[in-house]
């Protein structure tokens, strides 16, 4: 189940979701913090030396306890917490502080069968074991097994003036009597100067004596918070997640700190930067993997098959129900993992007790049988017409070129854009080029996720992708479609005569095979001639535009009669047959709530009616955009309603309407990359501060 995030880090989390790098969220926690700065040389709050973060209530203890054995007095110090939390690095970082002691150190790990190897442990305690293991004995005070350890701990600290430091780590994997046995006898030897420090993993079933029989009370080793996190892999790794990601790692992971570390390790540049989604389940290491797999390893074979396939999603209980079904696995199997705590219900589903555990039961079984279980999920999801989740899992199971699966992705993407997630849907029809058999059908996914990505300010993803478009040879339309994207995406950063020039050659490439496309090419070069001053021209092409959009539909055609109109009306050209602007706007809007042109064009279109002065179609216009850009989520888009409203308004006399207009509308446009959009709303914002007569506001406005 995903960790909570806890209250302590809401505003870390906020910070997150306002940060689109590293640079802005560190400016906005540190205002945030309101404490004093850190001297120069000071590690962060949160951290220690050696690389743990987050542990100094435990080193604390640990320091507690050594004081007082230099003082020559014993006491036991139990750490708790699951795998990769950090138990075994604060033995070491123990033995490390305690380096005035003798240094005993026991490894629970080295307990197979029974017994310990000659060697491995200290003669005295190796012989105990062996003797006490068959009988099974209670660790009562004055019983034999705790005078025996008594007497073998007293061995160990022998004449020494020098305090002993005895560590047992994963003293989970030794008989419970064991560890008792130690503390009562730590207990009894209370003038003694020794040191006891127990180390145990908290998942269920394991062997360790609990608080009660060792008479202490453990320290629980916490799961790492956001800003924690950051910390721990600012320390140990160079792989660092844009915020976002981190946020979602410290969810997926329960904010453990090994698996935080393996994860990172494990994921592309492009996962790590939030290009594409994480995988499920997460990677993890072979070693973190076992340990958190150990505690499955009593239970049946059937039942170590059904949570294979419970491990592959986070999957409704009657989807998993109808897949063990499937796979001739029966759902009852798993309640051996249930009465066990290692499965707990949660709504409409099964989860494990840890999200890491998912990860390692996922990990640890064989490929094939990850291949079967992603094969019957994708079939059962695709039967309830769950189309989105079927692809990935389809895709999870499916190594070769696939038409059927590059076309379920992008059934997908249809899916994801009707639900207003470009996204989503950019990475379906990524999934959908990788999978496709043509080379053509490949460069045809590409554009359109290019497309997607742009809407998002993506840029340089988009490029990436039309770049490998083009070199895949495609035919003219896709050629001419690449082209037009690519003019697109520098226009977005610049207004360039020859961008213009560039779309209608596009346009003669796409005007045979794929005549809306083309159409669409010309109404944005319309836009952009009217931007660089030649409305004459915008008007010619604005006429082909709607020669051709005839051809093709009714909302094409309202959108290019639009374009027109604003052309005609800039170049004085307004003839008999000239659409009327605001019947075309009217029109458009009564049609369809998709606006595919630039946002360039949808800002031109509010301006002339605002000039015209029909401020309240004006403002139906912005919201009409409003409404398309939220329904299929165009970051760039969504910067026009803010900036209309800001004309509006400065038109309107109503200042300081204006004003927060306008820097809506500014803020909107930096967040998305759109520069070109970024220089009209600053001047909009500029305009509105000095008309206000918030002189100094507007001068900064210049300095963005």
């Amino acid at each position: 189940m995903p960790a909570s995030i806890p209250l302590e880090d809401l505003d870390m989390t906020l910070a997150l979701a306002r940060a689109d790098d590293w640079r802005t969220y560190g400016v906005v926690t540190e205002e945030s913090a309101g404490g004093p700065e850190r001297a120069a040389g000071e590690p962060p709050s949160g951290v220690v030396l050696g690389g743990l973060v987050a542990r100094g209530r435990e080193l604390a203890a640990l320091d507690r306890a050594f004081v007082m054995a230099r003082r020559g007095q014993s006491d036991v110090v139990v750490l708790r917490g699951d795998p990769g939390t950090g138990k075994s690095s604060l033995v070491q970082a123990a033995m490390g502080r305690a380096r005035d002691f003798r240094n005993v150190a026991l490894r629970g790990t080295l307990y197979v069968e029974g017994s310990v190897p000659d060697g491995g442990w200290p003669q005295p305690i190796i012989d105990l074991l062996n003797e006490f293991s068959p009988l099974e004995p209670t660790a009562e005070p004055d019983s034999p097994v705790v005078q025996a350890m008594v007497a073998a701990l007293t061995g160990l600290a022998g004449h020494s003036l020098a305090p002993l430091l005895l560590s047992v780590d994963d003293c989970h994997l030794l008989p419970g009597w064991f560890t008792a046995a130690l503390a009562q006898a730590i207990g009894a030897l209370g003038s003694t100067p020794i040191v006891l420090v127990l180390s145990a993993s908290a998942l269920a079933g394991t062997k360790m004596a609990s608080d009660e029989e060792l008479g202490v009370t453990s320290y629980r080793l916490k799961s790492l918070t956001v800003k924690q996190a950051k910390l721990l892999l600012d320390l140990r790794s160079d792989r660092m997640p844009v915020p976002r990601v981190l946020l979602e790692l410290v969810q997926r992971t329960g904010g453990n700190p090994e698996a935080m570390l393996d994860v990172c390790n494990g994921l592309t540049a492009e996962e790590l930067g939030g290009h594409r989604p994480l995988p499920d389940p997460l990677p993890l290491g072979l070693h973190l993997v076992t340990k958190f797999a150990r505690r499955f390893e009593d239970l049946p074979e059937e039942t170590r098959q059904a949570l294979s396939v419970a491990s592959v999603g986070r999957i409704p209980f009657d989807t998993l129900k109808r897949t063990l079904s499937e796979l001739g696995i029966s759902e009852d199997t798993l309640k051996a993992a249930q009465r066990a705590g290692q499965l707990e219900a949660s709504r409409d589903r099964i989860e494990f007790r840890h999200p890491v555990e998912r990860s390692a039961i996922y990990w640890l079984s064989s490929d094939e049988a990850r291949s079967k279980a992603h094969a019957a999920v994708a079939k059962v999801l695709l039967e309830q017409n769950r189309v989105e989740l079927a692809s990935y899992h389809a895709t999870r199971c499916e190594t070769g070129k696939s038409n059927a699966l590059a076309r379920l992705h992008f059934e997908a993407a249809r899916i994801a854009i009707d639900r207003g997630d470009p996204e989503e849907a950019a990475r379906h029809h990524e999934a959908a080029s990788e999978f496709a058999e043509s080379s053509e059908a490949t460069a045809h996914h590409l554009v359109l996720a290019a497309a997607l990505l742009m809407s998002l300010g993506r840029l340089d993803r988009a490029l990436a992708y039309l770049d490998q478009a083009t070199q895949l040879d495609p035919s003219d339309h896709l050629r001419g479609q690449a082209a037009y994207l690519e003019a697109r995406a520098r226009w977005s950063n610049d207004v360039d005569p020859e961008l213009a020039d560039e779309m209608i050659a596009a346009a003669d490439l796409c005007e045979g095979d794929a005549t809306d496309w083309a159409a669409m090419m010309l109404i944005d070069a319309t836009a952009c001639l009217l931007m660089i001053g030649s409305s004459a021209a915008a008007v010619s092409v604005a006429e082909r535009a709607l020669e051709l959009a005839r051809a093709v539909g009714a909302h094409l055609e309202a959108l290019a009669e639009t374009a027109l109109a604003v052309a005609a009306n800039r170049a004085g050209q307004i003839e008999s047959d000239t659409p009327d602007l605001v019947a075309a706007t009217d029109h458009l809007i009564d049609l369809t709530d998709r606006f595919q042109a630039s946002p360039q064009l949808a800002w031109l279109i509010a301006i002339c009616l605002l000039e015209q002065r029909h401020a309240n179609t004006a403002l139906r216009w912005a919201e009409w955009i409003e409404r398309c850009a939220d329904s299929v989520g165009d970051r760039a888009l969504a910067v026009v309603p803010a900036a209309v409203r800001a004309t509006a308004a400065i038109y309107a006399g109503q200042f300081d309407v204006a004003v927060a207009s306008a820097q809506s509308a500014v803020d909107r446009a930096l967040a998305c990359g759109h520069q070109t959009l970024t220089a009209q709303s600053l001047g909009l914002l500029t305009s509105a501060c000095a008309a206000r007569g918030l002189f100094a506001r507007g001068f900064a406005a210049t300095s963005y």
